[in-house]
């Protein structure tokens, strides 16, 4: 949420896209989730240029793509990228020609490159 304001600030118009359909409500009904976001922010921007919903298929509209999702540590502090991976798997079928995507989460350097260029090798290179 907060890069998603970050854009909205800046005029740029948002489709966030979650699973979680009790984030999804919250939105939807102009209230945030997030301590650290006001609720007056979401009532100003959604469904005006801040557009939510549970499914990825209005990825193939967008010319950007920013990814932020958690990235827990596990085990020798290194990140648990699953989340990312799986979010990847349901978002791939989706992607165009030409999308710029930003992996924006905490991870260590070269992860974009391993998770996201094998895949995209298959189809755009």
């Amino acid at each position: 949420m907060p890069r998603c304001l970050q854009f909205l600030k800046n005029g740029f118009t948002v489709y966030g896209f979650d699973t979680d359909l009790t984030k999804i409500a919250q939105l939807k009904n102009k209230n945030s989730y997030l301590t650290n976001v006001d609720k007056k922010d979401i009532k100003k921007y959604i469904n005006k240029k801040f557009f939510v919903f549970n499914t990825f298929e209005k990825i193939k509209y967008l010319d950007f793509i920013i990814i932020c999702l958690p990235t827990p540590l596990k085990n020798k502090n290194l990140p648990d990228l699953s989340i990312v991976k799986n979010v990847l798997k349901k978002i791939y079928k989706f992607l165009q020609f030409k999308q710029c995507i930003s992996l924006e989460s905490t991870t260590y350097p070269g992860s974009t490159e391993e998770l996201f260029l094998p895949l995209l090798k298959k189809n755009f290179f």
